[in-house]
């Protein structure tokens, strides 16, 4: 009897990412709790097929960027498709597993390894966007789809070694699915890999992504000294400025070269004795008109994608973070059996919390369509079944 009593108020030991983590059953949720959620699901299958469409299906999408954008879709989509579908079986029967034991260790892998992947995703987008506006001439030749698939791959490859040992740990006891993990060094591990390390990174490259788009945006607005040049070099200038504006139009989230090279235009040789003065005309009448506009384009578009991917990051990080303190802070205090907490709310919380980070995956194509317009008008134009 004391065996028994002493088991009972041992707290379990939680996955990263599973919600379902009591060792008891959980009282079933009512008939409007398990509508919610299965529109929940149905959202983010929808939202996130329409961003994959999008991107694939209009050329003003097609971008390097956006690559990483479809590869976060597929992630989410995996998400609403493999993981919340059983958890939602799951609070149907109140936190029972009926189903096959080797299926509850590939739900357990798969969950760790697509919330993994989103957040990774994330990372690397935000290193991307900070190299294109930070290095635009260096690094736009070298921003191809390779090195895009490249990057993709080996995030999908971190993603699945963090998830390998939760496949071991996941086991099917007394019709529960649940993780073994009496140590919490898995937790601890696995929650650094997949969270709290890429947050930090993400914040300084954000962070750096700021400071580098207001000093860009003073540049712009605030050009160098006014110079002149003779007529006969007209038509050099006007070749460079029709061969930046082709680069412009190949890249649409690239940085201009005449904003990152201030001084190139006082490079611009001295007018030559005898040239009348009719025939001299100011550097910026030539180029303000055109490729300044062109340059303050580039940089609006630079900027809003870049506020678009923040705001992507910023609602990751508030739905999970509720998640991943009370994982590697209060689980393991309850665990070691800590006095003055109240850990009988925490099975409840990490049930609450998990589905809150789980909506994040339904979560982003919301948030594409309301601040991005190239986005919302594929959208329209894909639910309306129009062509590009």
């Amino acid at each position: 009897m004391e065996d028994s009593q002493v088991t009972d108020d041992q707290d379990p030991v939680v996955s990263p990412m599973s919600a379902m983590t009591t060792t008891a059953p959980s009282p079933s949720p009512p008939v409007l709790g398990i509508s919610v959620l299965l529109l929940v699901i149905l959202a983010g299958i929808l939202g996130n097929i329409l961003v994959c469409l999008a991107v694939t299906q209009f050329r003003t999408l097609r971008t390097v960027a956006n690559f990483y954008v479809v590869s976060l879709a597929v992630a989410d989509v995996l998400v609403c498709t493999a993981v919340m579908p059983l958890a939602l079986y799951q609070e149907a029967t109140g936190g029972m597993w009926y189903l096959p034991g080797p299926l509850c260790k590939i739900w357990g892998a798969m969950d760790i390894m697509l919330s993994s992947s989103s957040i990774l995703h994330l990372c690397a987008i935000s290193i991307d966007r900070f190299n294109a506006i930070t290095k635009p001439i260096k690094y736009v030749a070298k921003r191809t789809a390779k090195m895009a698939f490249t990057r993709i791959a080996i995030v999908w490859m971190l993603s699945a070694l963090v998830s390998i040992p939760a496949f071991f740990l996941f086991q099917k006891e007394n019709d529960l699915c649940v993780p073994n993990d009496t140590t919490n060094v898995y937790a601890w591990c696995s929650s650094s890999i997949s969270f709290y390390i890429p947050c930090v990174v993400i914040l300084i490259v954000y962070f750096k992504i700021y400071n580098a788009a207001k000093r860009r945006a003073r540049r712009v607005i605030h050009p160098g000294p006014v110079c002149t040049i003779s007529a006969n070099i007209r038509q050099h200038a006007a070749v460079s400025q029709s061969s930046f504006q082709d680069e412009g139009r190949s890249n649409q989230l690239s940085s201009p070269a005449i904003a990152d090279r201030p001084d190139s235009v006082q490079s611009v040789e001295p007018v030559p004795p005898g040239v009348p003065v009719r025939d001299v005309v100011p550097v910026t009448a030539m180029l303000s008109t055109r490729a300044e506009a062109q340059s303050r384009i580039s940089l609006a578009r630079e900027r809003k994608a870049a506020r678009t991917i923040g705001i992507v990051v910023g609602a990751f990080i508030v739905c999970w973070l509720p998640f991943f303190i009370l994982h590697s802070i209060f689980n393991p205090m309850c665990s070691s059996g800590h006095e003055g907490l109240s850990c009988e709310a925490v099975p409840t919380l990490y049930r609450i919390f998990t589905w809150v980070g789980w909506c994040n995956s339904s979560l982003n194509p919301i948030i594409y369509t309301v601040f991005n317009r190239e986005f919302r008008q594929a959208f329209k134009k894909l639910l309306k079944c129009r062509k590009n």
